[in-house]
């Protein structure tokens, strides 16, 4: 384990975690995030502070849902709070994030067959 090292003084927490859902920070790069949303998921979305950064205007789509954007870096608080809204969050976009919440999505049904 590395020792403690203090930030510098002129160090912004505001901006390292700006582009986070939590506080786990990961080597994987900030992407643009596209969430497609039941009307119950986004009622509770939008009533939590996001970051300035993140802050977007959800638009209503053909199929009754709403897209939200993002730009954040995938980490484990992402996909908790995606997995904690069950089928009231999908992500659309970008593939490789679909991927990565469909295999753990298997892997928790597989516990359950």
């Amino acid at each position: 384990m590395d020792e403690y090292q203090p930030q510098s003084e002129d160090f912004d927490f505001n901006e390292y975690f700006s582009n986070l859902i939590g506080v786990s920070v990961t080597s994987e790069p900030v992407e643009d995030v596209e969430l497609h949303v039941t009307d119950n998921a986004l009622g509770y979305i939008i009533t939590k502070p996001l970051p300035e950064s993140q802050c977007t205007r959800p638009e209503r789509l053909g199929n009754g849902k709403w897209k939200i954007t993002l730009k954040v870096q995938p980490n484990y608080e992402f996909f908790s709070l995606i997995r904690s809204f069950v089928d009231g969050i999908e992500i659309a976009k970008p593939e490789t994030m679909r991927i990565k919440m469909k295999e753990m999505v298997e892997k928790i049904a597989a516990m359950y067959k």
